[in-house]
């Protein structure tokens, strides 16, 4: 039986009360373009857990236009948000953030994700003003033993997701977060796409053969960011690809980054970025070693037929040996990819996946309060 909900709490500069459920908001890690993050404790959970607070009529009213083999597609981030609901509703690994519950609240038309905690934020933070990256555990590029280990967990997560028939879509050192520990979980699957083409009951495909493929996991819908396209996303003539392989693409950026602290490919005109990723010749810095270069260059491969796979990357005998340096967890090392049976997501499962705000937990008094203070009185984001 669950215990009961927390004692309310005053928080913030207003003293409002973030009550929602048995979750008690305590305070606020950050923002973002449509949504606030807050840390939150459970009555039900030890460890604290990250609330994501989304103001509905703002997901409504911002629409988005995405390229796909049959023409334009026109979608709002409501639908983005409730795509991430109904996939990581389902996610079970321990390279994947993890989310508890989804509470919908029409009173204030809000929606609250609670989710895994992953205390020490981006793997690596960008920044504008250099236009370059800074790993949080060095203060810089990440030198190679953690490069290497980041890239593991990284392909450890992209793994699980492939196998159940799920693209990223958007992987970047921003989605990539680390948590107490060392190890790094991928986080964010509002782009994410489910693929839902193997039948019941057939042998499942080697990652190698699915990265690979040119009859599955094909999509003409470019998603995600410019900068982590891969060459067949830009190339721009209404063809599909393999949308797993551009993880794979992806990754060897991400990696990139981790190693240089900088893009591999950068350019103030999209257009122009969209020719250096097309040309697949990032500069790679000659001091790197042997082993970092290869993985790159096989990562940011123009041809998918020869482009890295992550069962490539998994068994790679440089990156297994340099990520050693850092010190397994007891319950850590490489995590399996066949946790759960293999994933569909329908409608039914999006609207599974809410639960409403209890009744009768709207407002309380506090002891020497004037008058009753709401429960969920937030500060939401009110423009984009």
């Amino acid at each position: 039986m669950a215990s009961p909900p927390l004692p309310a709490r005053r928080e913030g500069d207003d003293g409002s009360v973030r009550q929602i459920n048995q979750y008690t908001l305590e305070k606020k890690l950050g923002r973002g373009s449509f949504a606030e993050v807050y840390l939150a404790k459970s009555a039900d959970l030890a460890a604290p857990v990250a609330c994501k607070v989304f103001n509905k009529s703002l997901l409504r009213r911002k629409r988005t236009m995405a390229r796909t083999a049959d023409g334009v597609k026109v979608t709002t981030e409501l639908d983005k948000v409730q795509t991430e609901i109904a996939i990581m509703k389902k996610l079970e690994h321990t390279r994947l953030v993890r989310l508890y519950e989804v509470v919908d609240d029409d009173e204030c038309d809000a929606l609250y994700m609670f989710m895994e905690h992953v205390e020490k934020g981006p793997v690596m933070v960008h920044d504008p003003s250099t236009n370059t990256f800074a790993a949080a555990a060095t203060g810089g590029p990440c030198g190679e033993p953690l490069a290497a280990a980041y890239l593991l967990d990284v392909a450890s997560g992209l793994g699980y997701l492939h196998l159940h028939g799920i693209a990223h879509r958007d992987l970047k050192p921003d989605n990539v977060l680390l948590g107490h520990d060392g190890f790094c979980k991928i986080a964010d699957f509002g782009v994410a796409h489910v693929f839902d083409e193997q039948p019941a009951g057939e042998p499942q495909k080697s990652l190698r053969s699915l990265e690979r493929s040119h009859s599955v996991a094909q999509t003409g819908e470019t998603q995600g960011t410019y900068s982590f396209w891969s060459p067949e996303m830009v190339e721009g003539e209404g063809g599909k690809f393999n949308a797993y392989s551009c993880d794979c693409w992806a990754a060897g950026v991400c990696f990139y980054i981790f190693l240089t602290g900088c893009l591999p490919f950068y350019a103030e005109e999209v257009m122009d970025l969209f020719s250096a990723i097309e040309a697949a010749a990032p500069d790679i810095p000659a001091a790197l070693p042997d082993g970092a270069k290869r993985v790159l260059t096989g990562l940011m491969e123009k041809d998918v037929d020869k482009r890295l796979t992550v069962q490539h990357i998994e068994a790679d005998e440089w990156l297994a040996g340099v990520a050693a340096a850092r010190q397994e967890a007891p319950d850590q090392g490489k995590a399996p990819h066949s946790m759960l049976a293999r994933l569909s997501v329908s409608a039914h499962d999006v609207a599974a996946a809410l639960s409403p705000v209890k009744a009768k937990k709207h407002s309380t008094f506090f002891e020497g309060a004037k008058k009753p203070v709401s429960y969920t009185h937030l500060t939401l984001p009110t423009k984009a």
